[in-house]
């Protein structure tokens, strides 16, 4: 394998955001053929305190308040996975202060923290970054539905991954591959160009194989966390929930399958954001151990984010739906916009959830108004 080329920090300064992007998309790949070692655990949990007061100043700067509603996790011999809602801009903060112990933050489209203050103390405290690739959602539209359970297609893959011209890059992303295992359809296709000798950038394909690679990376490094005890805090929504009707938007399942292969607990966090408050609930582990199909690990997962969610609702006075005036829905979301960096947008946030229709007010509360009336 090639070495790569680090670059120094007045050159990562001088780079274009893309550029600097890909540099790192790179580097991350570099790291994972390699399979370079986790460093600095032992420095990072030695400064968590450190760290810790640092989130706390900044908050006591800002003027944002901290509220842990309840903590029922129990800490058990085994990795965390800590599941949180994305409410806004200070949940990532609001999240470790109240979490207390070390965590690596799983971090999407890190963009300026690159090379920014914000970016130099995520660091301190332990991150993994990834590119989600929203930028080319469209594109994927173009890719050919191949089916992976076909017959050709499996022989395709079996011949391919036994060539001697094989790319390294696309047998990462078959790990330990057995017939008729699920293979995305865009690595299928570049499989199916490789075999024939094809140019895989064609149609995007390369840049979209570039941006699945990263993704395909970030689990796996995650997955080595916990395999070796250390523990995560993800947003497994995607995005910030602009939603006022809907507790929990749909979960991307990464967080259930890393969980479910790292026999870690999954600690759910429930956020709500009030103006400058931040209420943070955190509720019982779910042992990961127990499951083996992570769409139903999802699906418990968003159950008890939302569970918790809800609780503080029914506590707070300030948040009962029958206070809430005729532009609530508006108001929420310019309330929480108002405090977006880094050119995180309504675009950015519609193209980088999962996608699913968001329901109306009427749709969520219709059913609930119809029955207190018939009680």
């Amino acid at each position: 394998m090639p070495e790569f080329q680090k670059k120094s920090f007045l050159q990562k300064l001088m780079m274009e955001q893309e550029e600097l992007n890909a540099y790192y998309r790179e580097l991350r790949k570099y790291q994972y053929l390699k399979d370079e070692p986790i460093k600095g655990a032992e420095w990072r949990k030695a400064m968590n305190a450190v760290t810790l007061g640092l989130l706390k100043i900044d908050r006591l700067l800002v003027k944002r308040q901290l509220e842990i509603f309840d903590d029922q996790r129990i800490i058990r011999d085994k990795p965390r996975v800590y599941a949180c809602s994305h409410v806004g801009r200070y949940d990532i903060e609001s999240a470790m202060e109240a979490i207390g112990e070390q965590v690596y933050f799983v971090m999407g489209d890190p963009g300026e923290t690159y090379r920014n203050f914000e970016g130099l103390f995520l660091d301190m405290r332990g991150r993994i970054c990834l590119d989600t690739g929203y930028q080319v959602s469209d594109q994927l539209r173009s890719v050919p539905k191949w089916d992976y359970r076909d017959l050709k297609v499996i022989n395709l893959i079996n011949n391919y991954k036994n060539c001697d011209y094989a790319d390294p890059e696309l047998l990462a992303f078959l790990g330990n591959y057995h017939s008729g295992d699920y293979v995305d359809p865009i690595i299928i296709d570049a499989i199916s160009r490789a075999y024939n000798f094809e140019l895989i950038d064609t149609d995007n394909l390369k840049l979209l194989l570039d941006y699945k690679m990263d993704r395909h990376i970030s689990g796996e490094v995650c997955l080595k966390h916990l395999k070796e005890g250390l523990n995560i805090l993800i947003y497994p929504e995607g995005a910030w929930n602009l939603s006022p009707n809907v507790l929990t938007t749909k979960l991307f399942t990464g967080t259930a399958k890393m969980s479910i292969e790292g026999c870690a607990d999954i600690i759910p966090i429930g956020i709500i954001k009030d103006g400058k408050r931040y209420i943070v609930n955190i509720g019982k582990n779910i042992d990961a151990c127990n499951y083996q199909d992570a769409r139903l690990l999802t699906s418990d997962l968003r159950d008890a984010m939302s569970t918790l969610k809800w609780q503080i609702m029914e506590k707070e006075s300030s948040l009962a739906r029958d206070t809430l005036s005729p532009t609530a829905e508006r108001d929420y979301v310019e309330e929480i916009m108002s405090e977006t960096t880094n050119g995180y947008d309504i675009n950015v946030i519609n193209q980088s959830r999962f996608i699913d229709s968001m329901p109306s007010a009427d749709e969520v509360f219709g059913p609930i108004k119809k029955l207190s009336k018939v009680a």
